[in-house]
């Protein structure tokens, strides 16, 4: 009996040493994921950094005009002139504001749980960032989410990364589109309910998915574009993203021409008390 219970307690032992073991590999693993999440982030961020600088330059361009036109204003006692140049200065200031919170608001370190996030703010959100990416390409974006209030379970910053991903493929695939009988450049972006789940879909109006990349979409490195621009990461890690908030994304060849990604998440039970603690 004195052995059997040794063995039981040398068992015991070992298994526990075990537990702990596969706890501390699975927390290394969570925080790896993060920063691989983190780094993806802000090669996203590189990659429109472009359009960002033009977003800034042209505003602080601007300001600089204003403020000097206004002294000269002032000096020859314009005053209304002087009043409306101030009024344009303080729209510009508030513009750089928004644009800046946008950025912090995207680059910070998510966090691991799921709170209610309105998908109207998200989807603004990631429109600003490629807003000049949008117009270089001569691309239209239409944002469709209803009802407005329409929230799902998720890491905000996460979802505006997976948003981001998803609309800068769109717009590079209908960028890179050589068909001359090509129609407008167009993406679309929509979000609606269906019971306990909420469905994104983002559509584009481009040649659609590669044979040759149909099965292999979503793996790590896999990727159409030209050597140095892009890794091949943005849809795998997305849809790491959306499988850690109990979703799912997929994508298919839409129905009337080009890419359809769809993003299927959890809803918010009560929409509207997510989008009044949101503001």
């Amino acid at each position: 009996v004195a052995q059997r219970t040794a063995e039981l307690s040398s068992a015991n032992a070992s298994l526990a040493a075990e537990v702990q073991i596969r706890k501390t590999v699975e927390q290394d693993l969570r925080e790896t994921q993060q920063e691989l999440v983190h780094a993806a982030k802000l090669a996203v961020l590189g990659q429109i950094s472009a359009g960002l600088a033009h977003e800034l330059n042209q505003p602080l361009a601007a300001l600089r005009t204003l403020s000097d036109n206004a002294l000269v204003l002032m000096e020859k006692e314009r005053l209304p002139e002087t009043r409306g140049n101030l009024e344009r200065i303080s729209q510009l200031v508030g513009r750089l504001g928004e644009l800046t919170r946008r950025l912090k608001t995207f680059a910070h370190k998510p966090g691991t749980q799921p709170v209610p996030t309105p998908l109207r703010a998200a989807a603004g959100n990631a429109q600003a960032l490629l807003d000049e990416r949008l117009r270089r390409a001569a691309v239209s974006l239409t944002v469709e989410v209803e009802p407005e209030a329409l929230a799902v379970l998720a890491e905000p910053s996460q979802i505006e990364q997976v948003l981001v991903n998803l609309l800068a493929n769109a717009i590079d695939a209908l960028a890179s589109d050589a068909r001359p009988d090509a129609p407008p450049r167009q993406v679309v972006l929509r979000a609606r309910s269906e019971g306990t789940r909420v469905l994104i879909e983002v559509c584009d109006s481009g040649p659609g998915i590669a044979p040759a990349m149909r099965e292999r979409l979503f793996e790590p490195f896999a990727t159409s574009k030209p050597a140095g621009a892009g890794l091949g990461l943005g849809l795998m890690i997305s849809r790491r993203i959306v499988r850690a908030f109990g979703g799912e994304l997929s994508a298919a060849d839409a129905p009337q021409g080009g890419s359809r990604f769809v993003i299927d998440l959890p809803a918010v039970p009560d929409p509207e008390t997510a989008l009044a603690d949101a503001e």
